[in-house]
């Protein structure tokens, strides 16, 4: 009888210490599952990523195009120095001085001669 009495006082503390570790293990699911915005949260998420996928290609667009814009002068520059006439080479100039573009013009008329 007093054998017994000792289990069952054992298995009543061995039953209190899992009680414990599982209501430490669901406190600490509980903890880590919690979603609390803490701080700024800008770019998190997918949202963020089309967001940077979206900035690069339009980068890469203007990149481009603006490469595209000085072969074409280059091109134009080189076909009115070939022309050899002088009142287009003025009214270009002029135009373009107007504009304020003028010194690009003559820095790739000056690649080309």
């Amino acid at each position: 009888m007093l054998e017994l009495g000792k289990i069952k006082k054992e298995t009543e503390i061995l039953g209190s210490k899992l009680r414990e570790i599982q209501e430490g293990l669901v406190n600490l699911n509980a903890a880590v599952s919690r979603n609390e915005n803490t701080g700024v949260q800008i770019l998190q998420g997918d949202g963020s990523l089309i967001l940077v996928f979206a900035l690069s290609v339009v980068a890469l667009l203007f990149y481009y195009k603006s490469k595209n814009s000085q072969e074409v002068a280059k091109i134009l520059t080189q076909k009115i120095v070939d022309a050899q006439d002088t009142q287009l080479m003025n009214s270009v100039v002029k135009e373009l001085s107007e504009k304020k573009k003028d010194k690009e013009f003559l820095s790739v008329l000056r690649k080309i001669m």
